[in-house]
């Protein structure tokens, strides 16, 4: 394996941490962001939301592709042992 219990831990929540940041800032679209006619208020503040939490779903991404993930319990037995060895 190429990461450790440590460092797998650590990149899980960074990801995690970018979902829930991405979430947040879409969640700027509830409320008060239409107009009386039901259109944007202010496309370029909603745009640049958007923009925002594509940069952060893409840097979640971009990490968990990076991440050699166990995929077996060999892969999460043998991270255990050089855990346990340290």
């Amino acid at each position: 394996m190429k990461h450790t219990i440590n460092d797998l831990s650590k990149r899980t929540d960074a990801i995690c941490e970018a979902a829930g940041d991405a979430a947040r800032v879409l969640q700027r679209f509830e409320g008060r962001c239409l107009n009386g006619w039901g259109i944007l208020s202010d496309p370029s503040l909603r745009y640049a939301d958007l923009h925002e939490a594509k940069q952060k779903i893409d840097a979640a991404i971009k990490l968990f592709t990076e991440t050699a993930w166990p995929r077996t319990d060999a892969d999460y037995e043998s991270l255990e042992r050089a855990h346990n060895r340290r």
